[in-house]
């Protein structure tokens, strides 16, 4: 891939993932305020504190702390990504962190991405930068197109092997190729040397490579 197209990318993930930071400070410092609000309500009317309200807002602080702190680690973890340059690559780690890091991106469009990760490993050539590119690519070109597929099931297959991408909503066979077409083209200028190759059945698109997957040991 390109050195262009890697810092690019960086800056795409980051802006998302600082915007989600901005949004969770923004409603802890609200929930802050609130309680700020009602104690010192208390103290000047000279009223018992409204204990059901404050446990209310103390509540929704700590759901807003755990969010905070997801983001953050999800923050964290992409940028280790680049620790090590060279493969192999535990994909089931890698696209769980490709999901999260793109779901701001899904919500806006109205898609919800579902891993359907079932206990196995996987792990393929190149490098886990590449390999998230490669995936941004897919949902980039399964979601940016006229269909407004609403639900993207992501599943890993050993056999082939293979990332499937299958849109739940897809109208058949063609509308996968066509799927598939769009996403060739994000790929065709930014492909490593191992590839992967882009590949579509009936119902999926599904990222492939020639170099055999060999277990976790």
């Amino acid at each position: 891939m390109t050195s262009e197209k890697e810092p690019r990318f960086f800056g795409r993930v980051v802006a998302s993932l600082s915007h989600e930071l901005k949004n969770a400070l923004a409603v802890l410092n609200e929930n802050a305020g609130l309680a700020g609000d009602l104690i010192e309500m208390a103290e000047e009317l000279g009223r018992p504190l409204n204990t059901e309200r404050l446990t209310a807002v103390v509540k929704r602080l700590k759901a807003n702390v755990k969010t905070t702190d997801e983001i953050a680690g999800s923050l964290n973890r992409f940028g280790h990504v680049v620790d090590v340059l060279e493969g192999p690559v535990d994909l089931d780690e890698v696209v769980l962190l490709a999901l999260r890091l793109y779901r701001r991106h899904a919500d806006r469009l109205g898609a919800k991405l579902e891993p359907s990760l079932e206990p196995v490993s996987l792990r393929g050539p190149g490098t886990r930068l590449e390999w998230l590119m490669a995936m941004f690519a897919v949902l980039d070109g399964l979601l940016g197109r006229p269909e407004k597929y609403r639900r993207v099931d992501v599943a890993l297959d050993p056999r082939t092997p293979a990332i499937w991408f299958q849109p739940s909503d897809a109208v058949g066979s063609a509308d996968v190729a066509g799927a598939a077409r769009s996403v060739e083209s994000l790929l065709a200028e930014d492909l490593p040397a191992w590839g992967p190759k882009v590949v579509s059945t009936g119902l999926a698109v599904g990222l492939t490579w020639s170099i055999p997957d060999h277990p976790k040991q």
